[in-house]
């Protein structure tokens, strides 16, 4: 009997130094675990890894953790990378004198690049998913209109015209238009325009044509 004792006492001090191994060793990797996650709240690092170590259980949950990780990271710098291309492209287009502009197969704005406002006063969420006739001159309208649809005829086909153009203050501005049918295009998906301000070139042609009326008036 004092035998069977001594062999029971034996086997409940090696389970329980077990016990308090597997404790210890769980403990530990659910401590860096913990650590680990904390560190990514608290400073978005997700180049953190957990140790891969113990058990094979532990070693498999760990490799899993990692992997999710690292594929988080990746995406992250997948997006960081696109929202600076799309910053440097907005940057680039905001500082080109043609406004950039995409109108619908029925007419609808479907862009308009940020320098719009610089030359004619509208930001483009003004005119983003309005009609896109809106900002032609009532007198211009037929003309543009039916250029418009014949462009619609053909791919690719493009063609230039100058119109006066609605400014958000009320006044209109000569303007030069080139529109590009790329309806076939999933990106762009209607006609492409770019256009420009052309009072300036206007004045000079009108100042040009005074300057020489008067040259001929004073040599008769």
């Amino acid at each position: 009997r004092l035998l069977l004792v001594v062999l029971g006492a034996g086997v409940v001090v090696g389970l329980g130094l077990l016990i308090g191994f597997v404790v210890r060793r769980t403990s530990r990797f659910l401590r860096a675990v913990s650590r680990t996650m904390q560190n990514i709240v608290q400073h978005s690092d997700l180049n953190r890894r957990i140790p891969v170590e113990g058990p094979a259980e532990f070693q498999n949950l760990a490799r899993s953790i990692n992997d999710t990780l690292e594929r988080l990271a990746a995406s992250t710098a997948s997006q960081e990378e696109l929202a600076e291309i799309e910053l440097k492209q907005s940057t680039m287009i905001s500082n080109i004198s043609d406004v950039i502009g995409i109108i619908g197969m029925d007419g609808m704005m479907k862009y308009k690049s940020p320098n719009v406002e610089k030359s004619f006063g509208w930001q483009p969420q003004d005119l983003i998913g309005t009609d896109g006739w809106l900002t032609v001159h009532p007198d211009d309208l037929e003309r543009i209109q039916k250029i418009f649809y014949t462009l619609l005829e053909k791919d690719n086909a493009s063609a230039t015209v100058e119109y006066r153009y609605k400014c958000k203050d009320g006044s209109y501005k000569p303007i030069a238009l080139t529109g590009t049918n790329l309806t076939n295009n999933p990106a762009i998906a209607g006609i492409l325009l770019n256009y420009h301000d052309i009072t300036e070139s206007r004045q000079a042609e009108a100042n040009l044509l005074l300057a020489n009326a008067q040259a001929e008036a004073a040599s008769i």
